[in-house]
């Protein structure tokens, strides 16, 4: 399926593309570099889904949610409103309980 949007790809936005990669081509190859970690993360998904089972998918992606989050406020200098610590702190307490109670 997702083969069939390179056509379209080709004839609307590789002209600008290729018109901006003689000048941020640091940017390009930071895109391009991200679409192939968020491809190889897909597979691993897919391939642990085997394994463990969609419920511990989903809790393990709430945790992601929350170090993301984390990570992105230390990176871009925000800071935590009390509600944003409240919900951060409710989320990585259940994750903790949901991994303590199902060993």
């Amino acid at each position: 399926a997702i083969l069939s949007l390179v056509p379209v790809f080709m004839i609307v936005e590789m002209s600008d593309l290729l018109a901006q990669a003689s000048t941020k081509s640091t940017e390009i190859v930071i895109v391009l570099g991200m679409n192939w970690v968020a491809f190889a993360y897909l597979l691993v998904g897919l391939v642990l889904m085997n394994y463990t089972g969609p419920h511990y998918s989903a809790v393990i992606a709430n945790l992601k949610v929350v170090i993301l989050v984390i990570v992105s406020s230390q990176l871009f200098h925000t800071h935590f409103t009390n509600i944003n610590l409240v919900g951060l702190g409710i989320a990585f307490i259940a994750f903790c309980c949901y991994n303590f109670f199902k060993v």
